[in-house]
């Protein structure tokens, strides 16, 4: 059993009906940076984050999105520089809410 002092951090919940930003790469590096600092410290860290998946609006969305991309898939090209993906960070598993 650990007897560490456990500290938990979280981000929002992010929507992915819309493209990421800056705000999503900012708050989820700013999670991490205090997130190791407590492990340097000694801490029992929880990161997590995670997506909201449900609802209309995502439905809704999705099917936009796949009417977009068959009508301009030849030139279609990723917008994914602000991408959290590409973002080396310790969270735990993500979260889904569906």
């Amino acid at each position: 059993m650990c007897n560490k002092e456990k500290f938990y951090i979280t981000t929002p919940i992010y929507y992915p009906s819309g493209n990421p930003h800056v705000g999503h790469c900012y708050t989820t590096l700013a999670c991490d940076v205090v997130s190791r600092f407590k492990r340097m410290q000694g801490y029992d860290v929880m990161f997590l984050t995670g997506t909201d998946e449900h609802g209309q609006k995502i439905e809704k969305q999705a099917l936009h999105r796949r009417r977009m991309l068959t009508r301009s898939l030849p030139t279609s090209r990723s917008s994914g520089s602000a991408s959290i993906s590409h973002m080396t960070v310790l969270s735990e598993p993500l979260i889904r809410i569906t």
